[in-house]
């Protein structure tokens, strides 16, 4: 297979998996209340009860705001043939406030491809991986671009 051409796609904080996350937080919070409703007639339900389990659902909500808040950002950069792989064919490079030169990362997987948007996970040399979501609105004339390189350097 021929190597994609280089791309330079940014990567922010995305709405879809803000939304995802608020979306589940308003079922939680749903069926965390009808529990409530249901259990009240039972003999020996207490009040304190419902109580603690809408303070573990915010606890929650709390977790997943700060996690989807701080989201890595920065560009994602895929050189076709600058610096190969095992296989020669290119190599990722991820660019950020904390990398501002970029560091070469070891691989990128796709996790999930909903075709407007990818979960991609990014393995770094020096620490371990983490989780990102691209998505074709951030820079839509070279999210084509984008896609070919995740499935060739993959």
């Amino acid at each position: 297979m021929r190597s994609a051409p280089s791309v330079v796609f940014p990567v922010g904080r995305s709405a879809f998996y803000g939304t995802c996350q608020g979306v589940l937080a308003v079922l939680a919070l749903v069926m965390a209340l009808l529990w409530g409703h249901s259990m009240s007639g039972q003999p020996g339900w207490a009040a304190w009860t419902l109580a603690g389990g809408l303070l573990a659902w915010a606890g929650w909500c709390l977790v997943a705001f700060h996690g989807w808040w701080r989201s890595p950002q920065g560009w994602l950069h895929w050189e076709a043939g600058v610096m190969p792989d095992e296989r020669g064919e290119g190599g990722w490079l991820w660019r950020s406030q904390a990398y501002p030169d970029g560091t070469r990362l070891t691989g990128v997987e796709c996790v999930l491809d909903l075709q407007t948007r990818m979960c991609l996970r990014l393995f770094f040399l020096d620490r371990g991986s983490r989780w990102i979501w691209v998505e074709r609105q951030c820079d839509p004339v070279h999210w084509s671009a984008m896609r070919r390189a995740v499935v060739a350097g993959g």
